[in-house]
């Protein structure tokens, strides 16, 4: 006897379909009822879904009838008049901002459809092994266009050890070669090893004092040569105590042939150490305190360093002992948007001796890291220098995710100045300039920054693979001369 069927349906009729088994029939028609039901009812909630009266419902829940205080106007209120004058010295500062923002941007979308943005990314992302080979760039009006190679390990001899190796050589006679290393990084006790050699041909000598004139630019030719040993140690909480010795060689000899006139053409009276080697040992005692986090973008934190050291002579004719004093404070400032910080520097340092008794490529100037960054290097030099920069950073480019590989924009503003005595710091002493830049940061942190600047005297235009905030971290590991004499 055949199966019942379904209620309301019956039983089909004809040769085919008395053929085809009753129970598969019967459970192929139930299927396209049950389908056809289901459309209809996905139809009833798509139309309940679309419905913007109150009734209709979403994810979140039910969808408000529409009202004005649920929907965003289309017309903007209007501008009250007296805000179009202020408004426009805010336009004036910001076009140069924008077009620069926007030719950078085209660009970058130039390079991405290239595909060179995905093989720089693939060259600066982090590797799997822990060795590996950096290039270096430098470029600027002193140093002309550089490269270099950098030689890293960053578990030599063990998971808390790095090794760096690096040289540089420019188009106008500088030449670097260092070797640095780090143990116990990252530990309670760690120290630090380095040497290096340094040759600049066109180095520049103004005179001494924050008032010596442009006019009386002259050259010579610098060698600087370090070797030496620095220990830290972990006190409490972010606060670490460092204590050091290196042993260096600074001497002063004529000019490269393209660089005149020489420092005996321009003065009379040459300074105490040119034509000479001044050496001897430094000995240094610092205090740290440093809640930054070494990303090479930090948002927040501060850097506080008190420094003493003590320089005495080995040199026969420029022998000289002095005591020099130095305060460093850095913070990051995080701003009201992701990624956006206040960058603040703030330094002193003072040597404790007669200007005149100390070989004159032993004073301060603006150098590595302490630029006026309005100026060429060497522009300024005495016994003491003090200075302010301040860095407005915001993110440019972003290859994955924030905080990861990419390019910071920055607009920055340094002033400062060289001096004899406390009492000659003074407004109408102060240099100012003001400028801004890119920073790329790779899968190591930090990488490079591009800049240019300006001040009263002249346009700067600089490449480098260091960075002044943060630059003592490291000094002697990176090979960074001036952070590991001063």
């Amino acid at each position: 006897m055949p199966p019942a069927l379904p209620p309301g349906m019956s039983r089909p009729k004809g040769p085919i379909l008395r053929s085809m088994p009753s129970t598969a029939l019967a459970t192929a028609l139930l299927l396209v009822s049950l389908l056809a039901t289901s459309g209809r009812v996905a139809a009833d909630e798509t139309t309940a879904q679309s419905a913007h009266d109150g009734s209709g419902q979403s994810y979140w829940g039910a969808i408000p009838a529409r009202v004005d205080t649920v929907e965003a106007q289309v017309e903007p209120d209007p501008r009250p008049l007296w805000e179009y004058p202020i408004l426009v010295p805010y336009r004036i500062v910001e076009f140069p901002l924008k077009a620069t923002e926007v030719a950078m941007g085209a660009a970058y979308r130039g390079l991405e459809h290239s595909g060179a943005i995905y093989h720089i990314s693939k060259l600066l992302a982090p590797k799997q092994v822990p060795y590996g080979f950096l290039l270096n760039v430098g470029g600027g009006s002193l140093i002309g266009a550089g490269t270099g190679l950098t030689l890293y390990h960053d578990e030599f001899l063990g998971p808390h050890n790095r090794l760096r190796m690096r040289t540089a050589l420019t188009t106008k006679g500088t030449q670097k070669a260092t070797l640095g290393g780090v143990f116990g990084e990252g530990q309670a006790t760690e120290i630090e090893v380095g040497l290096g050699y340094r040759v600049r041909e066109n180095a520049r000598y103004f005179g001494t004092g924050s008032e010596a004139p442009e006019y009386q630019k002259s050259y010579y030719s610098q060698d600087t040569s370090w070797g030496g040993i620095h220990a830290t140690r972990l006190l409490t909480g972010p606060i670490h105590f460092g204590v050091g010795a290196i042993y260096s060689g600074i001497g002063a000899r004529l000019p490269g042939e393209d660089h005149n006139p020489s420092v005996a053409d321009e003065f009379s009276v040459t300074p105490k150490g040119y034509r000479d080697l001044s050496t001897g040992i430094t000995f240094s005692a610092s205090l740290i305190r440093d809640t930054t986090e070494d990303t090479g973008r930090p948002e927040s934190g501060t850097i506080q360093r008190l420094r003493t050291t003590y320089f005495t002579g080995t040199g026969d004719e420029s022998r000289v002992d002095f005591w020099s004093y130095r305060a460093d404070v850095e913070t990051f400032i995080p701003l009201w948007l992701t990624e956006r910080a206040l960058a603040v520097r703030g330094y002193v340092n003072w040597l404790d001796e007669n200007p005149r008794n100390i070989p004159f490529q032993r004073l301060l100037t603006n150098d590595e890291p302490d630029l006026f960054r309005g100026y060429r290097d060497y522009r300024w030099r005495d016994r003491g220098i003090a200075a302010v920069s301040m860095e407005y950073r915001w993110p440019l480019w972003a290859n994955k995710e924030l905080g990861g590989i990419g390019v910071d924009t920055y607009i920055f503003s340094d002033v400062g100045q060289v001096f004899h005595e406390f009492r000659r710091i003074a407004a109408n002493n102060l240099t100012v300039s003001y400028g801004g830049g890119v920073r790329a940061i790779g899968g190591r942190g930090f990488g490079s920054r591009v800049e240019i600047a300006i001040s009263e005297e002249e346009t700067v235009f600089r490449v480098s693979s260091d960075q002044i905030f943060q630059y003592a971290k490291g000094g002697l590991l990176h090979g960074r001369d001036q952070a590991a004499l001063r």
